[in-house]
């Protein structure tokens, strides 16, 4: 990385030379300027360009024109920022890594999101995405070790209108989402937001009539606002999102054989007399989606409802108090094929009830040369979590080698409290400092039980959340540890010029630990460990500039960092993940992201990132090797994007957008012995376009899109267990083109 390193003051030299006059101005030249982009990452209205944080702001219109849909579709389209689906559930549940750094919070409209479950989720409705790389602990109430990313919606209207969107497109796709506003008085304006959305699923099994990853969406969302006076306002909403669907769309990727340690299940199973080969079934080695499953009982469940009180009351011109409150609950299920035939060689099932509550209080401040915010955060999370698990059921009269059966119920309730306090002085008119700091304890209830109900056979999957807390030796597998930090961040800024700004900032992030509490007696203590809290210490240098007067926007950050006390998850038995502590890791790396308005009606959008991370110190961690790269965490991505507009004789217009995104090859687990994918791993690239068609008094648009138009097939979530003997996954869905209508009224 140090020719990076030299690259990198190479290229600050040349843009601040560039930042200067070029002595014909854009508007002279006849294009039209960038426009500011507004973010409210630092709790204020601020341009982005002037924001001294790696931060992504996408708008909603732009969300649409890139026909990106939910949180998947944002993968490889942001530098250093990986996303896609769980280990085993694919996209029922995320799997986020900024910088190759897990522990990404998510927000919407400030309420943080707990948990992967549901979390790549469905966008609807929305004023913008921020993405916020690098660790967070005095911008957002719950602190984030990895970065943050904030769904900000958007806000009842003062005049009465509505609109609609209708879209269909391949394997059956019906999606309608309709919002409207309605005023209630001149204080009282009102939100309401409804969608339903389904698709049939793109994996067909060879088995039955049965297409996987099928799923319907469904989406409530009510919001009132009411601002009796100027200084005071209140929002509030309510939300209700479900999906469900039947299983994953389970692939497997390839048969794992001949390495010498764990049960090796697949040989054990043509010991037996039960063909267990990629011929039969690898269907993902040959990029088919099919799989051999029969498998038609419950799948995915995500079942949420959520609540939110925002209240903003301007005490004077110079003091502003803010209060966030809100409550989720939600159910969520999946049913995980982990071998992808009709064999139940390893198969998984996972049902939650979870209650989460926040409370965040805000004072913020200003002056003639200064801004600050102190906060207040309390958050409580509550998990009931039912496994089951069955594992060679075919291998009747094997002794250890034989049906392996799982049943667990746990219990894990975490509890934040943290204060928070960040100042930004202008020591000049070009100088700018910032000093910051939170202070976070956390506690990490978890309780092991007994299950009541027995484990039921591989179709019936169990809903039933009672049971006795366990004893063992007559003491209750109860545990509480507690973990505090404080986490520093402090910020110098230059503001070289209007349109040059650049900054270098020190940021930690913090994540507590916690205990596995899975009981399984064939692990170390019946697999009951505690592990403990991680850091991350995290230097950052940013550049942002707007060039050739206002036409070229190019933002450039180098980042290095010091991860310690690094939160592993370890497969010390097959089909069971268990957290332990490794010792410390470093990453390094470059983004840049611009924006070129070559003439009024084309522009052009790109990205970039390099990311280099490696483990160098093991700690307690028993199968992670030293210089090997994190997961989720390729080393090279980029994309490109072009947008074309049109103004026609009629009034109406078009408006052509193509976007490429490409990410680099990329691992899937911290363990070294599961880095064994054959070809599930490789780079990949993905092309999107969309063709717009605007009426010309604006109340319709119609518009032809695809999606994945290269047809690349890649692994959205999944790794290879080698010690079940597949490589298995979710795989993403294929090249798919539709057609959308809105109206507005």
């Amino acid at each position: 990385m140090n020719k990076d390193k030299g690259l990198f003051g190479v290229s600050i030299a040349a843009l601040l030379t560039l930042g200067m006059s070029t002595g014909v101005s854009a508007q002279q030249a006849g294009v039209a300027l960038l426009e500011e982009v507004v973010v409210t990452a630092r709790k204020r209205e601020e341009n982005l360009q002037e924001v001294p944080i790696a931060i992504t702001a996408i708008s909603g219109d732009d969300l649409e024109l890139r026909s990106i849909e939910n949180m998947e579709d944002l993968q490889v389209l942001l530098p250093n920022v990986d996303i896609r689906g769980g280990g085993t559930s694919g996209g029922n549940s995320g799997n986020m890594t900024v910088r190759g750094i897990p522990g990404v919070s998510r927000y919407i409209d400030g309420v943080h999101l707990g948990g992967n479950q549901g979390s790549l989720e469905n966008v609807v409705e929305l004023e913008r995405i921020e993405v916020l790389r690098g660790p967070q602990g005095t911008y957002f109430g719950k602190n984030a070790i990895g970065g943050a990313i904030q769904y900000v919606t958007k806000k009842p209207q003062e005049e009465f209108g509505a609109r609609i969107k209708l879209t269909a497109g391949d394997f059956n796709r019906q999606d309608i989402v309709a919002n409207v506003d309605i005023p209630l008085s001149d204080t009282v304006l009102t939100k309401i937001t409804a969608a339903n959305l389904s698709q049939d699923g793109h994996v067909d099994s060879v088995i039955i009539n049965e297409s996987y990853g099928q799923e319907e969406n469904t989406i409530f969302r009510g919001m009132l606002q009411w601002q009796p006076t100027d200084s005071f306002q209140a929002l509030f909403t309510a939300g209700y999102n479900r999906v469900n669907g039947n299983m994953q769309a389970n692939v497997l990727f390839d048969v794992v054989e001949g390495l010498g340690f764990g049960p090796r299940t697949p040989e054990k199973y043509n010991a037996a007399g039960i063909p267990f080969t990629d011929e039969l079934y690898a269907y993902g080695k040959r990029e088919e989606y099919k799989n051999a499953s029969d498998y038609t009982g419950p799948g995915i469940l995500f079942d949420s409802n959520s609540f939110s009180m925002n209240l903003t009351y301007d005490i004077n011109d110079s003091l502003t108090f803010k209060s966030i409150t809100a409550s989720r609950n939600f159910d969520y299920s999946a049913y995980r094929d982990l071998d992808a035939t009709f064999l139940v060689m390893q198969n998984t099932w996972y049902y939650q009830e979870v209650e989460e509550m926040s409370q965040e209080f805000q004072i913020l401040g200003s002056g003639d040369s200064y801004t600050w915010v102190v906060g207040l955060y309390y958050y409580d999370r509550d998990v009931y979590t039912k496994f089951n698990g069955w594992q060679r059921w075919e291998l009747i009269g094997k002794g250890v080698n034989g049906p392996l059966p799982r049943n667990s119920l746990e219990r894990n309730v975490t509890t934040d409290h943290a204060i928070y306090a960040e100042l930004t002085y202008d020591m000049t008119e070009q100088i700018s400092l910032t000093v910051g700091g939170r202070y976070s304890e956390e506690q990490a209830y978890s309780a092991t039980y007994d299950p009541s109900e027995a484990l039921g056979s591989p179709t019936q999957p169990s809903f039933d959340l009672n049971g006795l807390i366990m004893r063992v030796d007559g003491v209750p597998l109860e545990f509480n540890p507690e973990f505090d930090a404080f986490t520093p961040r402090v910020t110098l800024q230059y503001q070289y010029t209007d349109n040059v700004m650049a900054y270098i900032s020190y940021a930690e992030g913090f994540n507590g630990g916690g205990t596995n509490s899975r009981f399984d007696p064939s692990l170390p203590n019946n697999g009951i460990i505690e592990y403990d809290s991680e850091r991350l210490k995290n230097i950052e240098l940013g550049l942002r500039t707007d060039l050739l007067d206002n036409r070229l926007r190019l933002n450039i950050n180098y980042f290095t960092g010091n991860w310690e006390d690094i939160q592993i998850g370890e497969n010390l038995t097959p089909g069971v993940s268990t957290t332990t502590n490794g010792g410390e890791a470093e990453i390094e790396g470059i983004e840049v992201e611009g924006l070129y308005r070559m003439t009024d009606n084309f522009s052009l959008s790109f990205t970039a990132g390099w990311l280099d991370t490696a483990y160098t110190d093991l700690g307690q961690a028993e199968n992670i090797a030293l210089n090997t790269p994190f997961p989720n965490a390729p080393e090279t991505s980029y994309s490109i994007g072009g947008q074309w507009y049109k103004s026609l004789s009629s009034g109406g217009s078009i408006t052509t957008r193509f976007d490429y995104g490409w990410i680099d090859d990329f691992q899937t687990h911290q363990d070294s012995r599961f880095q064994a994918s054959v070809g599930a791993n490789d780079a990949y690239g993905k092309l999107s376009s969309r063709i717009t068609y605007a009426s010309p008094d604006g109340k319709w648009d119609v518009a032809i899109f695809g999606t994945n138009l290269t047809d690349e097939y890649y692994r959205l979530g999944g790794f290879s267990a080698v010690l079940g003997g597949v490589d298995q996954g979710v795989v993403g869905r294929p090249r798919e083109i539709g057609i959308s209508l809105g109206l507005r009224f």
